[in-house]
């Protein structure tokens, strides 16, 4: 079986994969499970209690094989990396797409996103602003953000924000987030979206890490995660889902800057997380959040970096299965538990929101299940009927938190 939920060298510009090496590895328990935290696991079947691993050289494979039973699914990446075709890099110049439906039959550039949705605001004048810059990268690009508000509200009106592509490989989900956009604009005038604006202002950062995406978009490193913080010589890369200052550098991730789980040299290192964060406390009457990722098909709810539950359980607990049920009308099926049940993580987005924003959060891990050899490289004929779900399963959360205007504050919690 071709695999082809593969990644570059850790940390670093692509260079070879020859004698890396994907594996499946056995744990009997999540204790277990922990003691790969810091290598470069790709999914974790909770059910099954299997991890596919990739092993770089043959310190890191002796030193898996000598924790967990584990089975090769791939003897040499480079001969999967050899039959892969190359993928577009990115245009000079973005082509003009006048209708969704040529946007959404693939995965468009930084330059193409940002155009689209400039014309889309323009388009929607009265409910729709583009934000061009909340911030800048390390490269100079700017961080965009869009907002979808009516004059006509419930007094006072909250805000929802919503935030796609913290790690760059995940192209569905700055896509997704567009989607979204594109539909509660096409649909403004439906009674549905029209009861959800009357009582929020819609915020989205869709594009959250330019710089990893584009880098991405280049030859033979289609499945880069990181953003481009030059760290030295050839070594590049902060997880931007692991430097916010929510208990920092707690559990699951790293102090090596050649890991994927790269933490960065301090909580709120990375120009992208202090742009995101400033924009995001910025909101006025913040009330709900979702950050989007793939892939997996899951629906997180806090905490991810304990094991506690949150003070708010009782309340994510049944709104994660609601919007299950959502992305089940769309023929999907979603896991939802809490982040740390998948794996834990401290210092990432969905928690900060919860705990210094105040938002009633979740992580959206979206298509493909964890079982599809696509991994990260959802087809493109795929887009649709993935952001479809999405769709479905937002309107959902957002409905909810509509009926429910009084969720408590979500404070954090020692450790």
């Amino acid at each position: 079986m071709q695999l082809l939920f593969i990644t570059g060298l850790l940390g670093v510009g692509f260079a070879s994969y020859e004698n890396q090496k994907l594996l499946e590895c056995h744990v009997l328990n999540k204790e277990q499970a922990k003691a790969f935290i810091n290598l470069d696991v790709w999914s974790f079947n909770t059910e099954a209690k299997n991890l596919t691993i990739r092993t770089v050289d043959n310190s890191e494979l002796r030193l898996v094989q000598s924790k967990a039973r584990c089975s090769v699914l791939e003897q040499d990446l480079s001969r999967v990396i050899d039959d892969r075709p190359l993928f577009q890099p990115t245009l000079k110049k973005a082509p003009s797409y006048r209708t969704a439906d040529q946007f959404f039959n693939n995965f468009q550039s930084y330059t193409t996103i940002r155009d689209y949705l400039k014309t889309r605001a323009a388009a929607h004048a009265n409910i729709a602003t583009f934000i061009p810059s909340i911030g800048k990268t390390h490269e100079g690009r700017d961080i965009f953000a869009f907002k979808i508000s009516t004059p006509i509200s419930k007094s006072p009106k909250k805000a929802i924000w919503v935030n796609g592509g913290l790690h760059a490989r995940e192209w569905i989900a700055p896509t997704a987030s567009v989607y979204l956009i594109h539909k509660l604009l096409t649909e403004a005038n439906t009674s549905y979206v029209q009861n959800l604006l009357n009582v929020f202002d819609f915020h989205f950062t869709p594009l959250a890490n330019p710089d990893g995406y584009e880098y991405s978009r280049t030859p033979g490193n289609r499945l880069w995660r990181k953003n481009r913080r030059q760290i030295s010589g050839s070594v590049y890369g902060v997880d931007l889902n692991r430097n916010w200052d929510e208990h920092w550098g707690v559990i699951g991730s790293s102090t090596n800057p050649r890991t994927e789980t790269y933490q960065g040299p301090g909580a709120n290192s990375e120009p992208e997380v202090r742009a995101l964060a400033k924009y995001a406390l910025s909101i006025s009457n913040r009330y709900g959040g979702i950050d989007v990722h793939s892939y997996g098909q899951y629906i997180l709810r806090n905490w991810g970096w304990t094991e506690k539950l949150s003070q708010n359980e009782k309340v994510l607990e049944p709104l994660g299965k609601l919007i299950q049920s959502a992305f089940k009308t769309k023929g999907y099926s979603y896991t939802t538990q809490t982040s740390a049940d998948l794996y834990p993580a401290s210092g990432a987005l969905d928690d900060w929101m919860a705990a210094k924003a105040g938002l009633v959060s979740f992580t959206f891990e979206l298509c493909p299940t964890q079982f599809d050899n696509n991994g990260f490289q959802l087809p493109p004929s795929q887009i649709v009927n993935c952001a479809e779900g999405f769709y479905a399963g937002f309107l959902t959360y957002a409905k909810y938190l509509a009926e429910h205007y009084d969720i408590p504050y979500n404070p954090p919690i020692a450790r």
